[in-house]
């Protein structure tokens, strides 16, 4: 194996954005705390016995002396919490010498979140009052093609809105490329009718506009709201 920087990794590429939520304790309107988890692969050489891949913030170099992850496997996992855009490259290593630097990949975390009431903290309605949910999404300069969710959860079973109403059916209720929203109110609730109980709003969007549900590339955020006499 020559030492030259020709790179043996040649292909460093994302596979599975997926945001899972850290469910609340509580079950009264109180916004889900989310952690991302990502997951980067590269082309594997034959070469090589083991890789390490290197991160950096913007304006940073890479540290070679301090890896992110060492290991003989071709992806690694990561749970991300910061908002910062992150850059990373990989190489791959055996007993003679090392690879230069995969292509570079940037990773742009788009975050999204709900508010029930006005307030990420706690609130429990009764039948007559209204629930308004506002959403905000920093999409960090992306604008992918996207399918914009909203999901209800509750005694009725899981429904979809579809822009204009309530819905079994799974579908997204828009579509169009990622905005910047500061803040928006998406929906208003009213509760006369609704059965009591406990319910959870969802909102998130994917960065996959096909119609369907692709929880691969799925950021979502949720409140839960207790209706109770």
């Amino acid at each position: 194996m020559q030492t030259s920087c020709r790179p043996i990794a040649t292909e460093l590429s994302w596979r599975n954005v997926l945001w899972s939520a850290i469910l609340a304790g509580s079950l009264v309107c109180s916004s889900s705390a989310a952690a991302i988890t990502v997951t980067l692969a590269w082309d594997p050489s034959e070469m090589a016995d083991r890789y390490a891949l290197f991160s950096r913030l913007h304006g940073e170099n890479y540290d070679y002396d301090h890896p992110a992850w060492v290991g003989t496997e071709t992806t690694w996992t990561f749970s991300d919490s910061t908002d910062a855009t992150t850059y990373f490259v990989v190489r791959a290593y055996n007993s003679e010498a090392e690879s230069a630097d995969s292509n570079e990949v940037e990773y742009h975390p788009v975050r999204v979140a709900v508010k029930c009431n006005g307030t990420t903290g706690s609130v429990k309605v009764i039948p007559g009052d209204t629930v308004t949910m506002t959403v905000s999404l920093d999409n960090k300069g992306r604008n992918d093609s996207t399918d914009f969710w909203l999901a209800l959860k509750g005694p009725n079973g899981l429904l979809f809105y579809d822009g204009f109403a309530w819905t079994d059916i799974v579908q997204p209720f828009y579509q169009g490329p990622l905005p910047y929203v500061e803040s928006l109110d998406i929906l208003t609730l009213p509760t006369s009718d609704s059965t009591t109980g406990q319910y959870r709003v969802y909102f998130g969007v994917d960065t996959f506009m096909d119609g369907n549900l692709t929880v691969e590339n799925l950021s979502y955020d949720f409140v839960d709201v207790e209706l109770s006499q």
